[in-house]
Parts: structure tokens; sequence; C-alpha cells
């Protein structure tokens, strides 16, 4: 009885296209983990090379890519390829290695969760022969509506999670930040309050409360400014703030009004750039002691945060 053999029919231009989009997924779900911003050069690279890894171990007389060894270093270089911005962004050679090592375990494990939900395929009515088995390695035969439902599967369970975790960050946890406006690099120890749900009115931004002694670079005689239009006074006389300044309404249980706020570079937490509104509370507002402002807790994640059971408490005049 002869052998039968399988033929996979491989269509190169599908497959680049698909590969492209499911590594553009991977990638961003890698981002999401590591609490990162994709870079569009650094993104676009990584799934360049993610695509063309993918489209090599496919052409004749190239299987010996399959090994592991050959993963592995593709791992390796995708990673650092997509995620370069965040780990070299300081603090030694070490921990970029350290990073390094993290992303690229991310990247696998990412990357192992869409094949094995792909693997599982082979269990559904339409997978009869989606299968594919040469030498060891496992090719997929399935259409692309359904890869593609794969990725939507991985990107929910994920959203989830992340929700899930979110969730359980504890209002009263302090974080460290640090504001960057212009040339001007401000270390803050900010309080995680779930009460502080504020954002601009008018572009949807997160609210950051932050005590005006807290911010050094601004003028002393900001600290007497007994009312929001003395006070927007004097900071227009800072050059960084000329033209970032902003007024918004503010309320809380009790009162409501008008404060000054400004608009910084970026807030970073943990190599997270969080893009906010920075408003200035008013000179009698009480914060608890050690604290420099106040966030929301859904702008970070549990892993952002320090432990601490302190409160907080801040009143409009």
């Amino acid at each position: 009885m002869g052998k039968t053999e399988n033929i996979l029919t491989i269509y190169i231009d599908i497959l680049f296209i698909t590969n492209g989009v499911i590594n553009s997924a991977l990638l961003l779900m890698c981002y999401r983990f590591l609490g990162v911003k994709p870079k569009a050069l650094s993104f676009s690279m990584g799934v360049l090379i993610s695509t063309a890894y993918g489209l090599t171990v496919c052409l004749p007389g190239m299987s010996f890519f399959t090994s592991t060894f050959f993963k592995t270093v593709s791992a390796c270089l995708i990673s650092l390829t997509a995620f370069g911005g965040h780990i070299k962004r300081g603090g030694g050679r070490v921990k970029g290695l350290l990073r390094w090592g993290k992303c690229t375990c991310i990247f696998a494990f990412v990357s192992f969760a869409y094949a094995a939900v792909v693997t599982t395929f082979q269990y559904a009515p339409f997978a009869k022969d989606s299968i594919y088995i040469n030498n060891g390695e496992i090719y997929y035969n399935i259409p692309v509506p359904y890869l593609l439902t794969a990725i939507l599967i991985l990107l929910s369970a994920q959203s989830l999670l992340l929700k899930t975790r979110t969730k359980k960050v504890l209002t009263g946890q302090n974080v460290t930040a640090i504001l960057r406006v212009g040339g001007i690099k401000q270390p803050l120890t900010l309080l995680a309050d779930s009460g502080n749900l504020a954002t601009d009115p008018l572009s949807g931004t997160p609210v950051v409360f932050v005590s005006r002694t807290a911010l050094t670079f601004l003028p002393k005689e900001s600290v007497k400014a007994n009312n929001v239009t003395d006070l927007f006074e004097i900071l227009s006389s800072v050059e960084e703030l000329r033209h970032r300044l902003s007024l918004i309404p503010c309320k809380t249980a009790t009162s409501g009004g008008i404060m000054v706020a400004f608009r910084p570079d970026r807030l970073e937490i943990e190599g997270q750039n969080i893009k906010v509104l920075t408003a200035i509370l008013p000179k009698d507002a009480l914060l608890s002691e050690g604290f420099d402002g106040i966030i929301n807790p859904n702008l970070i994640t549990p892993t952002q945060q320090q432990k601490g059971e302190r409160k907080c408490s801040h009143q409009l005049p």
C-alpha cells in the first residue's frame, strides 16, 4: 500500500500579509504587558523581522531555521528590535540585559499562547486537514479568518486580565513618578486615590493633582497666591509653562471651583509615559504627609505601586 504524502500549498503574498497582521497584534500585546508605548520605527522593524522569519522557514532548504537555537536567536533579535527603547532606557548594562530577557520571555509567552489557541482548532469541525506535520514541525493550513479569530481571543483574554489586575489596585498606596516639562525633571510621590476621576472636559485627558509646594521649579511667590487669577499670572512668567497653562473646573462632594493646570510633556512611572494634565492644588488643600499629589489608580498598574495604607483628603477654598 503506497504512502500518502501531504502537500501544503503556500501563497507568499497571503502569508506575508497574514503574518504581518498577526505579528503586529502579538507585538502590541507584548507592549501592553510591558506597559510601554510602541515607537513607530521600532515596532515596524520588529514586525518586519518576525514576518521575514516566518517566510524564511517556509522556503525550501530552510527547515534548519525551525531549530530551537534559531528560534531563540530570532526571539532575542525581535525583542531587541521592537523593544529597544524600553531595554536601553537607563539603569546600567545589567538592568538593560534583565529588561531584554524580560521582553524576550514576554514575546515567547505571547507567541506560545497564540500557537496554543491555533492548535486547539484541530478539534473543531472545520479542521479536518488543517494541521500538517513535517519533520516534527507543525504547519497550519487554517483559513485566515480563524487565525484572526485566535488573535481576537488572545486580545480579549489580555484585556480581561489587565482589567482584573487594575481593579486590584488599592487606593491609599503611593507611587514614585517623574514629571517632565521641557528641560525640567520634577520627582513626585503620588497617592493612588480612586476618588480622583477628574479629566480635562475638552480633551478627556486624565488630571493629576499636585501641591504647588512640590513643584520646585515654580516661582516662590506662587505659594502665596490667594486666588486663581494671581496664580495664573505668576505662572505665565515661567517660560516652560507660558504656552501650557489652562483653567479647568473641579468639583468635590462639598464644593467646586476653577483650578490652574498645565500640560507637561509626560508623566513617567516605571518607564511608562503617561499623558496627563497637571492641576495645581489650592494652597490650603490638605495632603497626607509624604505625598506631593493625587493620581487615578487606573492610570497605573499594581507593579508600579509601593505598599502603603496612607489616606488623603483635599478641599477647594
